[in-house]
């Protein structure tokens, strides 16, 4: 389940944000542990982390992929591409 979970997640981030699987790895387990952005994650990956809404629709597509997000009927899950932005 968690290795489905896991897929979800890295093929949402794929779609907001170009990086390496290992960079993928690495924001998908922090957000899963911390629940949140931390400062280490910012400061990591600033290209990604340091614009407000691009953080929200990254924690979106994590917490949604593994279930921590609750569904408040909401429909801002669309996903637009910003394939500017480049993790390092």
């Amino acid at each position: 389940m968690y290795l489905r979970r896991y897929d979800i997640a890295v093929g949402s981030l794929k779609e907001i944000i170009e990086g390496r699987d290992e960079d993928y790895a690495t924001i998908i387990r922090s957000l899963v542990t911390n629940l949140k952005v931390s400062a280490k994650l910012r400061k990591t990956y600033p290209g990604v982390f340091s614009d407000e809404g691009l953080v929200k629709r990254v924690e979106r597509a994590v917490f949604k992929a593994f279930e921590l997000l609750h569904d408040d009927g909401d429909d801002d899950d669309e996903v637009v591409p910003r394939l500017d932005v480049v993790a390092r």
